[in-house]
């Protein structure tokens, strides 16, 4: 009976789902109990005793809290009566799912009461408590970050990475004419040592 009741009332409102609506039913759940519209008086489809009149409405008690036709109508009479601009701490309480407004909650349901916010409510309703946000992880250091690569496999299983290649000396090596690098011989040996997998990074 009630579960329908907040279902569609959360709908009218415009709660959406997740948190702000788990926090909204627990929040109006807690509520009701202390109105008792609905459960302890004949205030039908008006579990929150309001006294807005609409449609075919009729009062049940000379504080005129009205009894509704149907549940539609009690939705939209609640609906209506939460946003007639008198509960603006309580309103954003409820869409947003963020009770840690706690006084002007406090006062919104004052006023829902004795009409005047400054004068306290008889009860005062649980308020629920935020769900904590999680926490990322620290993210390691980028420049100790390696990715594999079939070329490099020293280079990721050890997190080194080789010097830049030596200050070249050119040379007739081979008695043709042809200028070879001595620096570039030495880096090529370097580095085949180092794909090779032994680890052997030998100074020029």
């Amino acid at each position: 009976m009630l579960s329908e009741f907040w279902a569609l009332l959360a709908e009218k409102l415009g709660i959406a789902g997740g948190r702000a609506r788990a926090a909204f039913t627990s929040f109006v759940s807690n509520w009701q109990p202390h109105e008792g519209g609905w459960t302890a008086n004949n205030a039908t489809y008006n579990p929150l005793n309001t006294s807005h009149v609409i449609g075919e409405s009729n009062p049940i008690n000379s504080y005129n809290i009205q009894a509704y036709p149907d549940i539609a109508t009690g939705v939209e009479a609640t609906a209506q009566t939460l946003n007639n601009g008198l509960y603006p701490n309580l309103m954003n309480a409820l869409v947003s799912g963020d009770y840690s407004a706690a006084v002007p909650i406090q006062g919104d349901i004052n006023t829902w009461v004795t009409g005047n916010r400054y004068t306290p409510a008889p009860y005062t309703i649980p308020l629920p408590k935020p769900t904590p946000l999680a926490v990322e992880p620290p993210r390691p250091d980028s420049a100790a970050i390696l990715t594999p690569t079939s070329s490099s496999p020293s280079v990721a299983a050890t997190g080194v990475v080789p010097d830049g290649p030596p200050s070249p000396t050119f040379t007739d090596e081979d008695g043709q004419g042809h200028m070879w690098s001595s620096a570039r011989q030495t880096w090529v040996d370097r580095w085949g040592n180092w794909l090779s997998g032994t680890n052997v990074w030998n100074a020029p």
